[in-house]
C-alpha cells in the first residue's frame, strides 16, 4: 500500500485484487493498439489490478469505489480485508464515492444485505 498526503487530505491505494480478462474489456481502442498498450500478445489473459483508494481528511474516511464484493472469484473481493490491512474497518467508513458504476467499481456497495461489503450508518 502507498499512501501519499495532497494538501488536507491522505490517500491511500488498497487493492481489491487482480481481475484475469481478455483484451476485450479495453473500450474505446482497437485490437492492435490494446496489444501494444498492454504488451500482452492478442489471446493471452490480461492481469488487470483493482484498486480502491482511502481518502482522510480531519477525521473523515472516505473510499473512491467499492470493489467487486462477493462477484468476481477468489483473485477479486479483497477491498474489506485489505482496509484492513491499512488501518480502516469498512463499517468505519464514512463515505464511498463511487467514480463510475462498473461492477469492478461499484458491486460491493450493494443494495442487498448479504453481498454488501460495506455495512450501512444506523
Amino acid at each position: 500500500m502507498t499512501t501519499k498526503a495532497a494538501g488536507e487530505f491522505t490517500v491511500t491505494a488498497v487493492s481489491d485484487g487482480q481481475l484475469r480478462t481478455t483484451h476485450d474489456v479495453i473500450l474505446g481502442i482497437d485490437r492492435d493498439e490494446a496489444v501494444r498498450l498492454t504488451g500482452v500478445p492478442y489471446g493471452q489473459h490480461l492481469v488487470i489490478d483493482v484498486n480502491a483508494f482511502v481518502i482522510r481528511r480531519g477525521g473523515k474516511v472516505m473510499v473512491s469505489d467499492a470493489g467487486t464484493g462477493h462477484t468476481y472469484g477468489p483473485t477479486l473481493g479483497h477491498l474489506p480485508k485489505n482496509l484492513r490491512a491499512a488501518g480502516v474497518a469498512p463499517e468505519d467508513v464514512d463515505a464511498i464515492l463511487l467514480t463510475h458504476m462498473h461492477p469492478d467499481h461499484s458491486w460491493a456497495w450493494s443494495t442487498r444485505p448479504a453481498k454488501r461489503c460495506f455495512p450501512r450508518p444506523s
